[in-house]
């Protein structure tokens, strides 16, 4: 079964830095205290999760979501981080 984190957001991202040519050494996603199967009755039902600006589309709708969410929530905090940098 695939567990969904649902709520993938800044805080919850551990970076530890590196020195050198690799910039990031490693990168841990935390706090998993919400974290469902994806055949949950959560998911089914499309329960509001996470963080509402992070939040796929299918989880703003309250529509079934499933791993994909987290996919998305990963690329919308990247999107922020790599705009507000440039």
């Amino acid at each position: 079964m695939k567990e969904c984190a649902i709520d993938v957001k800044p805080s919850n991202v551990l970076v530890n830095y590196g020195q050198g040519e690799s910039r990031f050494t490693d990168v841990q996603l935390a706090d998993f205290g919400s974290t469902v199967h994806e055949n949950s009755i959560h998911a089914q039902r499309g329960d509001p999760i996470g963080t509402p600006i992070f939040r796929s589309p299918e989880a703003q709708l309250e529509m079934k979501w499933g791993t994909a969410t987290d996919i998305w929530s990963f690329g919308a905090m990247a999107s922020v981080y790599l705009i507000s940098t440039s």
